[in-house]
Parts: C-alpha cells; sequence; structure tokens
C-alpha cells in the first residue's frame, strides 16, 4: 500500500510539473478589477458589435454549404477592409474540385521587409450554424486591429489573410484555405516569422465555473471564463511566450497562454496548425471556444451571446501588442 501511494504521488508531481511546463508563461498577468471602459474601448465594442452582427447575423451561416452567403461575407470584409486604408487581392486556389478564395492585404514593411508577421481568422462558419463567435468575431476582431494599425508603417511586412474554408469539416484539412495559403508561401520561399491566428474571441465571464478545462490543466488554469488563450504547439513556443510577455506589458486584460504537442487531441483542425505543417512559428488567440462558450460553431451560436465589452479590451490590446512585434521591438524567431 505504501509503495502504491508513493507511485501515485510521485505521478501527481509529473503530471503537475507537466503542466506548469506547458503553461507558465512570461510577464505579470492582470488580475483584479478592470478599469473603466475607456472612450476609445466604447467606440470599439460598437464597432465590433456591428461586424458581429452584420456577418453572425444579417449574413448569417456561410460557406461552401451557403455560397451566396459566403460571397455577401468576402463582400462585407472586402468592404471594411478597403475603409481602413487598406487594398484586399484575392487569393485564389482550388479546394475539393471547387474554386475558393481567401483575401489578402499587407502593410509593407521597411527595414525588414522580408520578415512577414501574418495576422489571420477564417470567415466562413459551420453548416447552418450562424458562426457568431466561430469565427465573425475573429473576423470583427481583425478588422479592428486593421483599422487601427492600417495608417502606419512598420520595420516588418504586416499582413492580413481572411480564409475560406476553415470550420468544419475543412479546418485543418488539405481543402482548407489556411492549408492552401501557407502551402503557397512555403513554396515561394517567404520568411513567415509569426502567424496569428484569431479564432472564436467573443465569449468572455467572470462567474466561477465558465471556464472548462481539460485533464490535467484543471490546476493550472482560472475555472473563470474571464481571460484570453494564446495557444501553440512546442515548435512555437518562443514565439508564443513572447508574444503573451507583449500583450502583458501593453493591455490590462487578463491572459493565460498554453503550449501543446502538435499531436494533441482537435489541436491540428485550426488555421494556425496549417501554417506550422508548412514550417511557420503560429499560435492561436482564442476564447478557447467550447471550453467555454458550448453554442460556438452550432446553430445557437448567434451575435446576441457576444460580450463585446471585453472583446474591445482585447482587441484593443492585440493592436497593441501586433505593432510592437512588426515594429520588431520584439525577437521573433523565424
Amino acid at each position: 500500500m505504501k509503495n502504491v501511494l508513493v507511485i501515485l504521488l510521485l505521478l501527481g508531481g509529473a503530471v503537475a510539473l507537466v503542466g506548469r511546463m506547458l503553461t507558465s508563461m512570461p510577464g505579470l498577468a492582470f488580475t483584479g478589477a478592470l478599469p473603466a471602459l475607456t472612450e476609445e474601448e466604447a467606440d470599439c465594442a460598437e464597432a465590433l458589435r456591428d461586424h458581429v452582427e452584420t456577418i453572425g447575423r444579417d449574413i448569417g451561416a456561410r460557406g461552401r454549404h451557403a455560397p451566396d452567403k459566403l460571397e455577401a461575407a468576402e463582400d462585407y470584409l472586402t468592404q471594411r477592409l478597403r475603409q481602413a486604408g487598406l487594398t484586399p487581392e484575392a487569393f485564389r486556389y482550388e479546394s475539393g474540385g471547387q474554386g475558393a478564395l481567401d483575401l489578402v492585404c499587407e502593410i509593407p514593411g521597411t527595414r525588414a521587409r522580408d520578415e512577414i508577421v501574418v495576422v489571420g481568422a477564417h470567415y466562413d462558419s459551420a453548416a447552418r450554424s450562424p458562426g457568431a463567435d466561430d469565427n465573425a468575431s475573429g473576423c470583427a476582431v481583425l478588422l479592428e486591429i486593421a483599422e487601427a494599425l492600417g495608417g502606419s508603417a512598420y520595420e516588418r511586412t504586416l499582413r492580413f489573410v481572411l480564409f475560406s474554408n476553415g470550420a468544419l469539416p475543412y479546418a485543418g484539412t488539405p481543402a482548407s484555405g489556411a492549408r492552401a495559403y501557407a502551402k503557397v508561401a512555403h513554396e515561394r520561399g517567404e520568411k513567415i516569422v509569426l502567424m496569428i491566428s484569431l479564432d472564436s474571441l467573443g465569449s468572455f465571464r467572470s462567474a466561477p465555473k465558465t471556464q472548462s478545462v481539460p485533464f490535467p490543466l484543471q490546476a493550472c488554469y482560472p475555472d473563470r471564463g474571464d481571460f484570453v488563450a494564446f495557444v501553440g504547439d512546442l515548435s512555437s513556443r518562443t514565439n508564443l511566450t513572447r508574444s503573451v510577455e507583449t500583450f502583458r506589458k501593453v493591455a490590462r486584460f487578463p491572459s493565460e497562454g498554453l503550449v501543446l504537442p502538435a499531436w494533441a487531441p482537435g489541436f491540428a483542425a485550426t488555421d494556425d496548425a496549417s501554417f506550422r505543417a508548412e514550417g511557420f512559428p503560429a499560435l492561436r488567440i482564442t476564447d478557447t471556444g467550447t471550453w467555454r462558450h458550448t453554442h460556438s460553431g452550432t446553430i445557437s451560436d448567434t451575435a446576441d451571446r457576444i460580450d463585446y465589452e471585453p472583446m474591445a479590451r482585447v482587441t484593443l490590446g492585440l493592436a497593441r501588442m501586433i505593432a510592437e512585434l512588426v515594429q520588431k521591438r520584439v525577437d521573433l524567431r523565424p
């Protein structure tokens, strides 16, 4: 019996150690009461609401299953990127014998033009799902980051990409827009130093037991779904931890980081995984999806369930973080 207890204690210690290694992040995470919403954050919250309601309510379920709705989303996103002073272009590819497209625009870098930071989000949704959280929220955040950063020049190239075929059943497969785009970027020999995927960013709840976490990570995360999560695999660990550290310096909002092995269940079915498959460092920034927002990607994933004020705090924090990355104030490893 004593030997069994020793073994259990050792196993428990090993699990705790591994969990800490996978979740420990640099910088001081924000805790405590959030400050009053600024005017800039209030304006951002209203803009985010407009985007999510247009894409996730007025347009609704969109994708290969609803091509007319997908085209309406493309038109809306193109219009808003142009209003941000950018020039979106269509990246066309073939998916399952059908034509498809991603929307791409960039701000060319100055002294380090060959170093590229990609900020991406998929704009389609699962069949029958309005896709407000998954992923009109990610698109809305991308649009507001583009609005915030579009009028300036940066040392590194900043590229925005909106992917089609990023929802199930195409997510993470060769049919996805992210995989097609990453494959061509690899063939061109592009130097993408970081790909940031914005995926499900609209759910933030401060009540206890609003955040679920799979075993064995329960001891490493809060049970309140009030934080934004940075997720990547071991190959992207360095750039992920530096991104988290930068976010914590420039934003006052709770944040957590997680590094998982590439083979972790469900980890490959994402836009960021498609870039890692082509050898590029990539991470996902998310509200953790169905670990928190059980409606995400379902028929009840509606715009009225989105938490726009915390989403605005995250958006503006990410804009400041990305500005630091592309101004080369952060050392990113290609």
